[in-house]
């Protein structure tokens, strides 16, 4: 099955992304993916997302996914270069790698996920675990943890961890009417501690 998808820039008057994808189901349980995308910062006009991404890149990656219900698995090998200039591709390289699983029960759902990234800014290793409960029909609890470690480039730039702690609760008073509650914590080098209370109340109603 070959996917692809594009993204045109009205402001720029340029394309911001292009996206091609082979997908080849192996029997019932196995799927194999090459995938290609070109990606490249983007403003969208009432936004500042472009100044979080100003390198644009190239990327080829291959995937493979092994469906053992429950419980699925995937790794992914990628290998990207970043580019300056239209019409010079020439740039830094990087190689991505990663490994994610899921589970999916009746009512629990859980995700694992690691990664590793080289290439400009130094090397990234991390992982990102978050699992969701339904405990009862009117009360879901979720929660979740994640780790990143950076090594600076060039050297001696230090070494960044971080990690982020969170807990939630989603209580449904009726369909339309539910109270998000949260509470995080991030502890770097940079915050000792940031912790966050947040509660939302949810309500959605058709005229």
């Amino acid at each position: 099955m070959l996917l692809g998808g594009l993204r045109y820039n009205l402001l720029l008057s340029g394309f911001d992304e292009l996206h091609g994808m082979l997908l080849q189901p192996i029997g019932e349980r196995h799927r194999l993916q090459v995938e290609g995308l070109r990606s490249r910062p983007h403003f969208d006009g009432d936004s500042i997302f472009n100044i979080f991404a100003i390198e644009p890149y190239s990327e080829v990656a291959l995937r493979y996914s092994l469906h053992l219900a429950p419980l699925t698995l995937e790794s992914r090998l990628g290998y990207r270069w970043f580019w300056h200039d239209e019409r010079d591709l020439a740039g830094d390289a990087a190689f991505s790698s990663g490994f994610a699983a899921r589970w999916v029960g009746e009512r629990r759902r859980a995700d694992f996920e690691l990664f590793y990234l080289t290439g400009p800014g130094g090397r990234r290793v991390g992982g990102d675990l978050d699992g969701r409960w339904k405990l009862l029909r009117r009360l879901v609890l979720d929660g979740r943890v994640s780790l990143a470690i950076t090594d600076g480039d060039p050297r001696p730039s230090p070494t960044l961890t971080n990690l982020g702690i969170q807990l939630g609760a989603e209580i449904i008073f009726v369909p339309e009417v539910r109270l998000l509650l949260s509470v995080e914590d991030n502890i770097s080098r940079i915050y000792h501690s940031a912790l966050r209370l947040l509660a939302v109340l949810d309500m959605a109603f058709a005229p």
